[in-house]
């Protein structure tokens, strides 16, 4: 059964929903005629309250909304919103109608139209509403989605010229938390990864702190993705393609740290359990039992990683930092609970060890 049939607009032309919209054109003083807000009706129980009512929260549309004594506008925003719904459901085909997919597709079009009022009006409540009332909630759904494509072209730019991605690596080089991040912002929709607060780990963006968080990311994966090539240069990377697939970035720090701890030659190439062992203890010289803290290390670790800042601002030498600050993070409370003679290479999520 086509949705076409049912009164939906056929998937062709839904698909415009997504097209960004620059947030410049929308208006502040007066509507455009040419994609005006949706007229109200003359029934007001004709229109559709459920949609608008499911939406949760105290952000800037809710709040906004709430606040709204006009009543031809709030009725106007309703039948917008359910318009606006079953047109993205139109251009994602759906032909499963229950409620988690309704309430995925209400979610989706609530965040993109919080993004934007929050762009555009900080916490204005007032400025909110006048961007409400002059534009229909499908330009302003268009201009938040807008705000994650830019993320996600961006991310393209930097693929592309990125050392990872020519040496044939997958997102899952970064890590779980940062590639599947990326992986995210790539996708066709960009989906922001929240981990367990999504059976799949993934969920659309609502907030611009969700957009600002990925992008923090993706700066943090530019300086490590530029760590790496230049080290590489120094250390080449010579792996099987069947090693590739699980390889991290973290394996290839780590290894090298630990080379250059116990005075190995200095290479990114696995060490044996027994140097990685060795290279724990003296880790953990000042502990006595789990967890184990590794004091003074951390300092070690980003003095040894550090590089020349070509920024005047200092930007690239913040973001590297700030990203191997965190790499250390991982690794220590990776490492914090792990009893050294229970090492095990097969499992070694953070140091290259043979398997011999």
């Amino acid at each position: 059964v086509r949705l076409a049939e049912h009164g939906f607009l056929p998937r062709e032309e839904a698909i415009a929903v997504y097209a960004p919209l620059n947030p410049k054109s929308l208006k502040m003083d007066q509507p455009d005629a040419a994609d005006g807000p949706v007229p109200g009706t003359k029934d007001p129980g004709s229109v559709p309250r459920w949609p608008l009512q499911t939406i949760q929260g105290r952000d800037l549309l809710t709040k906004t909304i709430s606040n709204l004594s006009d009543v031809k506008l709030l009725d106007r925003i309703r039948l917008e919103f359910a318009g606006l719904c079953n047109q993205i459901a139109s251009a994602e085909g759906f032909m499963d109608w229950n409620m988690d997919n309704l309430k995925e597709i209400q979610v989706q079009a609530a965040g993109y139209l919080n993004m934007i009022l929050k762009k555009q009006c900080h916490e204005d409540v007032k400025t909110a509403e006048t961007l409400l009332r002059m534009n229909s909630l499908i330009s302003l759904f268009r201009a938040g989605f807008g705000l994650a494509l830019d993320l996600k072209w961006k991310a393209e730019r930097w693929l592309k010229e990125s050392w990872f991605h020519g040496k044939g690596l997958e997102a899952s080089f970064w890590g779980q938390e940062w590639g599947r991040t990326l992986t995210g912002i790539l996708n066709k929709r960009p989906l922001h990864y929240c981990g367990d607060e999504s059976p799949n780990g993934f969920r659309h963006f609502q907030t611009l702190s969700d957009l600002v968080s990925a992008s923090e990311t993706l700066d943090l994966l530019e300086r490590l993705d530029f760590l790496m090539a230049e080290l590489t240069t120094q250390y080449p990377l010579n792996l099987s393609d069947s090693k590739l697939f699980d390889l991290t970035f973290f394996q290839l720090l780590f290894t090298l740290w630990a080379r250059q701890i116990l005075d190995l030659k200095p290479s990114i190439e696995a060490i044996t359990l027994k140097q990685a062992k060795a290279f724990l203890k003296l880790l953990r010289a000042g502990d006595t039992k789990p967890p184990f803290r590794m004091f003074g290390f951390e300092e070690r670790f980003l003095k040894v990683f550090e590089m020349p800042d070509s920024d005047p601002a200092g930007n690239n030498s913040k973001n590297l930092k700030n990203a191997l600050a965190r790499t250390w993070q991982n690794f220590s409370d990776e490492m914090e609970s792990i009893p050294t003679n229970e090492l095990e290479a097969k499992y070694s999520q953070y140091i290259l060890i043979t398997a011999d």
